[in-house]
């Protein structure tokens, strides 16, 4: 009988994270623990040779999205790629969103605003429910990038107007109203391999509407109401529809809408954080997930 040859995993990175975020690192990890080669390049540092491709702390593509999918693309075309890139090219502008709240996903209202057109200010808030104020982000972004919050007064508009004067040239942005109680936190429900995995509720600080820990956040781990499960379950469906498979990883973001239910903020498909060291089995769960996937990549 041949011994399988131990799997090759490429954890991809960015060139500022060489060694993996802190919380991707234990998988890392634990993949070698299996047995398996584990890698971390750069996304943009050559060709990756690996049995399985795991997109994970690829942070800084998001100003250079199109050189970041075609990567995408030509790994995907030599090997095996998590999450596929039909998927990652979809959700890493978040317009998708729109297509959501199309199909009757309860979804923060969203406008997507397309690069270097001609836009009616007015015009679009008009379009968006009435809240106390207005959140401008671009399209492809983290890390609340370029990202501010206006008031809902003639000042706020004319806030926007400049902003967008400035920034709409060079990249598409989303238009959303602010929601009040963003104050309650922003809950992130993380699946792998299409099972719930765990959940944490980040409450941001202060004032602030940023739920980033890197905006002094506080992150806690969270047993998610029935509503949020249900809701973020039907958004995994939709986002999966039509795949031969489940997603390696997803992390659906939920807060509390403007009519007091869970609303969607975003469905994190690309290279989300994963929160693992908020849930002690979920770095095993997800090197579980990489490893079979990894075994099945070389058996074909």
């Amino acid at each position: 009988m041949t011994a399988t040859a131990a799997p090759r995993i490429a954890l991809v990175t960015c060139k500022d994270l060489p060694e993996l975020d802190d919380d991707d690192r234990p998988v890392k990890a634990l993949l070698e623990q299996k047995g398996a080669v584990v890698s971390t390049p750069a996304w943009d540092a050559g060709s990756i040779d690996a049995d399985l491709v795991v997109i994970r702390n690829t942070w800084d593509y998001t100003t250079r999205r199109a050189p970041f999918l075609a990567f995408v693309d030509e790994t995907a075309a030599r090997t095996t790629l998590a999450n596929p890139a039909s998927v990652i090219r979809d959700n890493s502008d978040k317009a998708y969103l729109a297509r959501l709240q199309a199909q009757g996903i309860p979804t923060v209202p969203t406008i997507a605003l397309e690069q270097g057109a001609a836009l009616d200010v007015d015009a679009a808030l008009a379009r968006l429910p009435p809240s106390t104020g207005y959140v401008l982000k671009p399209r492809v972004g983290a890390g609340s990038r370029a990202t501010i919050k206006v008031a809902a007064t003639d000042a706020g508009r004319a806030e926007a107007r400049a902003f967008l004067a400035e920034h709409l040239p060079k990249e598409p942005f989303l238009l959303q109203p602010f929601l009040p109680r963003i104050d309650q936190g922003e809950a992130s429900l993380i699946y792998v391999d299409g099972v719930f995995s765990h959940a944490v509720n980040k409450t941001p600080k202060g004032a602030d509407f940023r739920s980033q820990p890197d905006f002094g956040a506080d992150v806690r781990p969270l047993v998610p109401s029935g509503a949020q499960r249900a809701l973020a379950d039907r958004v995994l469906h939709s986002v999966s529809a039509g795949l031969p498979g489940p997603l390696l990883f997803a992390r659906i973001d939920l807060v509390v809408g403007l009519d007091g239910a869970p609303a969607l903020i975003e469905a994190e498909l690309t290279e989300p954080s994963l929160y693992l060291a908020w849930d002690d089995g979920a770095a095993t769960r997800l090197s579980d997930a990489i490893w079979q996937r990894a075994l099945q990549a070389i058996r074909g």
